[in-house]
């Protein structure tokens, strides 16, 4: 019943595409009637029930004889009216990125083929209006990792988006610009996608924190995006914890400690945190670091921190809290002078060849050794 309904819907759409071209476009072109269109055809493409990949192999069959992939045909008319707009599209651009890469994320090739040029012409409207496209960009970025954590996506689509891509850009004077853009989300896919495969695996191992530290360091060193990066400094601190790598978890949070200062700018609600100040922030995250030091017997270190936190108290005359952190330091030597720690093993350990994953190729870190991956094998020093 839903597919014949589904059948007089695209019908009917193909009806309403003649009279917005007749009655909305030019001098009488309306903003809001053109993008209730768009959302429109990007939720009829996403129902359920028009997955055809998720039928038995005879039920699809009998779909397809019957309508078609009507994905396709409603894929097919937005590109059509996607051109029909003209000058008009910069309206859009970059709020139907987000939609259409979701459209082009069903694994469909023919709806692939035809949606994935239209970032091409995103691309294009924005340079020729801005100069750049950084828009473009950014929302493409930003959605990729909601949209690919989400399951969307597979290998064949980093492929095909950047195959196509490139292709369309070859004579295009911002040329060199546009294969950057497209290196870079391309990476990023490779990074989401092998992390998300990990991220598959029962238990917590040095794939899966492996994966993780690839991720968050390509977000703060090639695309500076503060925020992934503070996302991803979090779900590493968790897969520490989990691990019961406290030392590890204590470094990790350090690195969003970092990034802030003993300040009273505001800020907004975040993950977890609630909107506070930026010195309540770090005067909290100093106090989990401390912590987490003290439960991977990492004490020196807990020292340092409570030095540091001990020194803001006193500048704001904040002696009672002053007095626990003094006692907190106190019972840190004593641990120190009182209890027995044994040092750890490590090895460095370097992995190259392209059987690895992406994220651990030519990769040299110190760590306890692993027997991961049957491949690997013991260099022997001269």
């Amino acid at each position: 019943m839903r597919l014949v309904a589904n059948n007089v819907i695209i019908t009917t759409v193909l009806y309403l595409s003649d009279a917005l071209c007749k009655n909305f476009l030019n001098e009488n072109f309306d903003y809001k009637i053109w993008d209730s269109y768009f959302y429109l055809a990007v939720i009829f493409i996403n129902q359920l029930c028009l997955q055809l990949e998720m039928f038995t192999l005879s039920k699809k069959k009998k779909v397809l004889e019957k309508y078609g992939d009507m994905r396709v045909t409603m894929g097919c008319e937005i590109f059509s009216m996607w051109q029909n707009i003209g000058e008009h599209k910069i309206h859009f651009i970059p709020a139907l990125i987000g939609p259409f890469l979701e459209v082009t994320l069903i694994p469909q090739p023919d709806l692939r083929n035809v949606m994935i040029p239209i970032f091409h012409d995103m691309m294009d409207w924005e340079q020729r209006h801005s100069g750049n496209f950084k828009q473009v960009e950014a929302k493409l970025i930003d959605k990729l990792d909601s949209l690919l954590s989400e399951g969307k996506g597979d290998e064949t689509y980093r492929e095909l988006f950047n195959s196509i891509l490139l292709k369309k850009i070859e004579r295009e004077t911002w040329r060199e610009s546009g294969v950057s853009l497209i290196a870079t989300v391309t990476r990023l896919m490779e990074r989401l996608l092998d992390y998300r495969d990990c991220m598959k695996m029962g238990e917590v191992d040095g794939k899966k924190i492996g994966c993780t530290v690839s991720l968050l360091n390509f977000y703060k060193t090639e695309l500076n995006k503060e925020e992934m990066y503070i996302r991803y400094i979090h779900k590493l601190y968790d897969l520490h914890l989990k691990a019961q790598n406290f030392t590890e978890a204590a470094y990790t949070l350090l690195l969003y400690d970092e990034l802030l200062e003993w300040s009273d700018r505001p800020l907004r609600e975040f993950l977890n945190y609630p909107m506070q100040t930026e010195w309540q922030r770090k005067e909290f995250l100093h106090l989990m670091i401390i912590q987490n030091f003290d439960r991977g017997k990492c004490w020196e270190n807990g020292i340092i921190l409570c030095r540091k936190i001990a020194e803001q108290y006193e500048n704001y005359y904040d002696y009672r809290n002053l007095s626990k952190m003094r006692l907190m330091e106190a019972s840190l030597y004593d641990k120190i002078m009182d209890q027995q720690r044994l040092e750890p093993e490590f090895f460095r350990v370097g992995f190259y060849g392209k059987k690895f994953p992406f994220f651990l190729r030519f990769c040299d870190s110190k760590r306890l050794g692993s027997k991961e991956h049957p491949g690997i094998f013991l260099v022997k020093g001269r």
